[in-house]
This record gives structure tokens, C-alpha cells and sequence, in this order.
């Protein structure tokens, strides 16, 4: 599922439609900062701007896969998750009240 549109196709959605990243100390919120794109069903993300606070991995594997950004990959959508989540439970209690 792609955080920035919330569908499952391939398309690349552009940063600009990302509400705000937020590093791993948690301090600040960022922007714009990260894409995303869904590749055989993981998210795809070109390396931030400002990697300070987005802590990449480095995993045995597949090449394509060895530089991860699991530790933070929340962090980097955290305001659309945010929002998203918000809307979800607005919509259910619209159902269930």
C-alpha cells in the first residue's frame, strides 16, 4: 500500500504530496521529504534529501533490497499515516455511532 495515495498501484506518488517525515530522534517534522512507489508489493523510496535522522540499513540479500529504510520507514510518512488513521476512524464512527 502506497502511505501517500493508499492504493496498490505502481505509479510513483511525489513527495510533494507527503505531509511530513519525522527522523528517528523524533524532534521535527520535514516536508515533502520522501516518494514512495509500490514495486512487487514493497514501498520504494528515493533516498531523502536530508538523510540526516533516516537511518538506512545495510541487509544481506537481494542487491536491490541491501539498503533498507525499515528503522525509519514510518517515520518517513508519519503525518499521512497520521491523517490517514484519523479519517479511518472519523468514517467509522460515521457507521457506527
Amino acid at each position: 500500500m502506497n502511505p501517500l495515495t493508499w492504493t496498490t498501484d505502481t505509479a510513483t506518488a511525489p513527495a510533494k504530496l507527503n505531509r511530513g517525515s519525522v527522523p528517528i530522534e523524533f524532534n521535527h517534522v520535514d516536508p515533502q521529504l520522501a516518494d514512495a512507489k509500490v514495486h512487487n508489493g514493497l514501498v520504494w523510496v528515493h533516498p531523502p534529501g536530508k538523510p540526516l535522522g533516516y537511518v538506512r540499513l545495510l541487509l544481506p540479500g537481494q542487491a536491490e533490497l541491501r539498503r533498507s529504510f525499515h528503522l525509519v520507514d514510518y517515520g518517513l510518512y508519519y503525518l499521512s499515516i497520521r491523517r490517514n488513521a484519523v479519517a479511518r476512524v472519523q468514517a467509522w464512527q460515521r457507521q457506527n455511532p
